[in-house]
């Protein structure tokens, strides 16, 4: 799990990497799915159907940002003085506090015995994939440079022989040296 890690971290490990490893490619991915996770969250309000239930962190941090949200709205109006820029920074700031971890548990009510790593994991992968503005501009920039290159093949590729590797495209194996 590589959006456990703060922003920076990932940046680094990018750059000293590159674009064409199993560790950038398996970051798009998470980013993705997570991305997906929480923009359907939102859309239901933070209440989802009983499969994604089961995935309580993401649910209890994203309920919290919803409240943050709702609670923002009311302090300062979304109109055309700035605000569509200033909320996501006061929630922003607000996720990065050093007692977040807190905050949420007490927000959580029957999500309270919630695994305390595993909650922290949970908010750097939001704070990332959601909140973080350089989150968006390495998925991006980890987008561009893989549409660089048309099939970037993960490590854990089957390598049959020094020269032969197998590919799939549209479900068919080809072997290519």
């Amino acid at each position: 799990m590589y959006l456990e890690k703060p922003i920076e971290e990932l940046m680094k490990l990018i750059e000293e990497s590159g674009y064409s490893t199993y560790a950038s490619w398996k970051i798009q991915h998470e980013m993705e799915e997570a991305k997906r996770l929480y923009d359907y969250l939102i859309e239901v309000q933070g209440v989802p159907d009983e499969e994604t239930l089961k995935r309580g962190m993401s649910v209890v941090v994203v309920r919290y940002y919803l409240f943050l949200l709702n609670r923002l709205k009311y302090i300062l109006p979304y109109d055309a003085m700035g605000c569509q820029f200033s909320v996501p920074l006061f929630l922003l700031e607000e996720f990065r506090d050093e007692n977040i971890l807190e905050k949420i548990k007490n927000f959580g009510g029957i999500y309270t015995w919630l695994e305390s790593c595993e909650l922290e994991h949970e908010i750097q992968k939001f704070i990332t994939v959601h909140l973080d503005p350089r989150g968006i501009i390495l998925y991006m920039d980890i987008l561009s440079h893989r549409q660089d290159k048309n099939d970037i093949m993960p490590e854990p590729a089957v390598k049959l022989s020094m020269e032969k590797w197998i590919t799939k495209k549209n479900g068919t194996e080809y072997a290519c040296s």
